[in-house]
């Protein structure tokens, strides 16, 4: 997958990840790509299901209006709506969430 989002843009090969430390809560987004002024977060899961809470903190501290999940389910696109923990309060968070196969990595230029 890394391999494929590093020679996307046919241009010099770079990746970037995000992670957050903390204490009790760290958090990792596996990519983060930029797309004019967006910055899409994306995460690569093996199977058919997982976890979004590290995207979802993501979202809330960067406001990122998108992000991007690579797995084994057929395409599809949804509006996530959830709460999520930031410092002592919870606060809510909102994007829209592409979900690809993983064999669809080389369309991402064409979303």
């Amino acid at each position: 997958m890394g391999q494929h989002l590093a020679y996307l843009d046919r241009g010099k090969p770079q990746l970037s990840y995000w992670l957050r430390e903390g204490r009790a809560n760290n958090a990792e987004v596996d990519y983060v790509i930029s797309r004019g002024t967006q910055i899409l977060p994306i995460e690569v899961k093996a199977g058919a299901s997982g976890s979004l809470k590290s995207l979802q903190q993501f979202v809330l501290e960067k406001g990122s209006a998108q992000a991007i999940r690579f797995d084994l389910n057929p395409p599809s696109k949804m509006m996530v709506d959830v709460k999520a923990r930031s410092g002592d309060s919870v606060e809510d968070v909102r994007f829209e969430l592409l979900s690809l196969p993983l064999y669809a990595v080389e369309a991402l230029p064409l979303l």
